[in-house]
C-alpha cells in the first residue's frame, strides 16, 4: 500500500467542489507511483486533502516492452480527492470505487484500447486550443467533456457522489460498475427523516458495518422493504442472484427471517447475506414482524412540522390520512391492537396496516421490547434461603447444548417461537455468590421469605419450574421475542409469568439494541419501567 502525508507552504485544498493550489503537471506528478507499487492502495495526505486512488499497470512490463511503450502508457491511477479527517471506513469505500474503475479501465484498454483512443481525443484538443490565437483561447476542460465519452463518464460517477452516493453505470458500454456509500445513504435517509441537518461525513457514521448486521441478525427478525419490489427488482443486474429474486418476491413485512428461508427455499444463513447486502445497498431494513402486540413509538429523529415534505408524501399515498394525526396516536408507546378499529372494514383495517408500514419505511416509528428483571429484594431473599449452587461445569455445558442448536426447520410466529441459537453474553451471570440459575424449590424458598410465608395460590410447580427455567434471561438483556424464540414458548405463557409474578419482576421498555445500534452507531435505550 501506497500511503504518505506531506506539509506545504501551500498545500492545495478543495473549495465548492473544485481542488485548488496545485497545477495538472505537479498533481500528475505526485499521483503516479512506480511500477511495483501498482495494483495497491494509493493514499497520499497533503495538509487538508487527502488522495486515495488504485494505480494499476496497462501490461506487465519488462527490459523489452520498457524500450518500445517509452511513448505510450505503462500505467495510469484513478484518484478522488477528500477533504481530511475523513473516517477509515469511508476511506476503504473510496478506495473500493477507485478500484472498480480502474481494474475496468485496464479491461477496456485491453479489449478495445479505449484509454488510447481517448488519449489520442484529449491531445488532440489540447493542441487545436494550443494553435489558437492567444486572445480566442479557452480552458480545454469544456470541449474535452464534451467529445471525450470517458471524461463524461467520470463527470458521472462525480455527479452520483456528490448527490446519490450511488454509482452505477457501464464503462464503455461494457463493464457494469455497481457501488455505493452506505454511510451517505443512511445520512441522507436520516436527514430527510430528521429535523437537524446531517453532515455527508461525521465523525462516527450513522451506518454499521455489514458484518456487524448479519452477525446481529436472528431468525425472529424481518425484512421490510424500503422500496416497491417491482421497482426493486427491475433495477437489479441481469447476473443478479436467483436466490435475491425469490427473497425479494416472497418478502413481507408479517414474516420473519426463518419464514422467509423457507418460503424462499434457501438457507438462513444465505438469508442474512441476502438482507444484509439490501440494508448496506438501503433498499430495506430491519424490523420484527407485523403483529398486534407489537408496541410502536414515536423515533425521537424524526421532523414533527406540520409542513414537512413527509406530509405531501403521505397525502400521495394515502389521500384520507393525515400524518399529524397519525403521528400522534403514537405519541406515547401503544400496540399495534389498540390502533385497531375491530368494527371497521377489511379495506380499512388493511389501510390502517399499510399506514403503519408506511411509518416505519421512512423511519418515523420505532418499535420498543419488553425486557425482565429480578427485584433486588428477591434476589436477596432467594441468597439467603438458597443452599444449592449449581457449578460452573454445569452452567458450561448447558450453554455449549443450548448454543449447539442454532438452525431448526420450524417456522417462527408473532406467538410462537422455535429453539435457536442464542444471543446471549451470558447464560447464567457469574457473581460472588455464585452462578444465578435457580431451581423451582429455590424459588418457591425466596418467595416464601419475601412474603413472610404467605405465597397463596402461587405454589403452582409448573409455574415456578417455568420460571427457573426463564431466570436466566430475567438479567434486562432479553426482550421477550428472543425468550420466546429461545425457549419455544408462547406469548401467553410468558405474559401469564409475568402477571403471576409482577411483585418479583420488574419489566422495562426499550428498542432492540441489535437495531438501534446499526441505525443511529451505538446502542440507545430510551426506557420506561414498570
Amino acid at each position: 500500500m501506497t500511503k504518505s502525508s506531506i506539509r506545504s507552504p501551500k498545500g492545495p485544498t478543495v473549495v465548492n467542489g473544485i481542488l485548488m493550489g496545485y497545477s495538472d503537471d505537479v498533481l500528475a506528478n505526485l499521483l503516479t507511483v512506480k511500477a511495483k507499487l501498482c495494483a495497491s492502495k494509493f493514499e497520499l495526505k497533503i495538509d487538508d486533502v487527502v488522495f486515495i486512488g488504485h494505480p494499476l499497470l496497462l501490461h506487465p512490463v519488462s527490459q523489452e516492452t520498457a524500450k518500445r511503450e517509452l511513448v505510450t502508457m505503462i500505467s495510469f491511477n484513478v484518484v478522488i480527492a477528500l477533504l481530511a479527517p475523513i473516517d477509515r471506513e469511508i476511506l476503504m469505500c473510496y478506495h473500493n470505487l477507485t478500484k472498480q474503475l480502474a481494474i475496468a479501465l485496464r479491461h477496456e484498454e485491453r479489449r478495445c484500447g479505449l484509454l488510447s483512443e481517448q488519449k489520442r481525443t484529449i491531445w488532440s484538443i489540447q493542441d487545436e486550443i494550443a494553435a489558437r490565437p492567444e486572445d480566442s483561447q479557452e480552458s480545454p476542460y469544456g470541449p474535452i467533456l464534451e467529445k471525450c465519452r470517458l471524461s463524461q463518464q467520470l463527470k458521472h460517477v462525480y455527479d452520483e457522489l456528490c448527490s446519490s452516493g450511488v454509482v452505477q453505470l457501464y464503462i464503455n458500454k461494457w463493464v457494469h460498475i455497481n457501488w455505493c456509500l452506505p454511510h451517505k445513504l443512511h445520512n441522507l435517509y436520516m436527514k430527510d427523516t430528521s429535523h437537524t441537518d446531517t453532515p455527508t461525513h461525521v465523525a462516527r457514521p450513522v451506518f454499521r458495518p455489514q458484518k456487524f448486521l448479519i452477525e446481529a441478525l436472528r431468525p425472529y427478525h424481518g425484512m421490510l422493504l424500503l422500496i416497491d419490489a417491482t421497482t426493486l427488482l427491475d433495477s437489479l443486474p441481469i447476473d443478479a442472484s436467483p436466490s435475491l429474486v425469490r427473497l425479494i418476491k416472497v418478502t413481507s413485512p408479517f414474516k420473519s427471517l426463518q419464514t422467509l428461508a423457507s418460503d424462499a427455499d434457501i438457507s438462513l444463513r444465505q438469508v442474512y447475506q441476502l438482507v444484509g447486502h439490501l440494508v448496506y445497498w438501503r433498499k430495506a431494513t430491519i424490523i420484527f414482524p407485523l403483529c398486534e402486540a407489537n408496541v410502536y413509538v414515536l423515533s425521537p429523529n424524526i421532523n414533527t412540522f406540520v409542513n414537512s415534505s413527509l406530509v405531501e408524501k403521505c397525502e400521495e399515498s394515502f389521500p384520507n390520512v393525515s400524518l399529524p394525526v397519525i403521528l400522534s396516536e403514537f405519541s406515547v408507546p401503544s400496540s399495534l391492537g389498540d390502533h385497531k378499529d375491530v368494527l371497521g372494514l377489511p379495506q380499512q383495517q388493511a389501510q390502517e396496516v399499510q399506514v403503519v408500514t408506511w411509518l416505519l419505511q421512512h423511519g418515523l416509528l420505532v418499535q420498543l421490547h419488553t425486557y425482565v428483571l429480578m427485584t433486588p429484594k428477591f434476589c436477596k431473599s432467594w441468597r439467603q434461603t438458597s443452599h444449592h449452587s449449581v457449578g460452573t461445569d454445569d452452567i458450561t455445558d448447558r450453554t455449549r447444548l443450548l448454543s449447539s442448536n442454532s438452525d431448526l426447520n420450524s417456522t417462527a410466529s408473532d406467538d410462537s417461537y422455535s429453539l435457536g441459537g442464542r444471543s446471549l453474553e451470558a447464560i447464567c451471570d457469574n457473581e460472588d455468590n455464585g452462578p444465578w440459575c435457580p431451581q423451582p424449590e429455590q424459588i418457591l424458598a425466596g418467595i416464601r421469605a419475601m412474603r413472610n410465608n404467605k405465597i397463596g395460590a402461587l405454589d403452582n410447580q409448573e409455574e415456578l419450574t417455568l420460571l427457573a427455567r426463564l431466570c436466566p434471561y430475567f438479567d434486562g438483556k432479553h426482550h421477550l421475542e428472543e425468550i420466546m424464540y429461545a425457549e419455544n414458548i408462547r406469548r401467553s405463557q410468558l405474559l401469564t409469568i409475568l402477571d403471576k409474578f409482577r411483585d418479583i419482576l420488574i419489566t422495562s421498555q426499550h428498542e432492540d439494541p441489535v437495531i438501534s445500534a446499526w441505525l443511529y452507531g451505538a446502542g440507545i435505550k430510551r426506557s420506561r419501567t414498570s
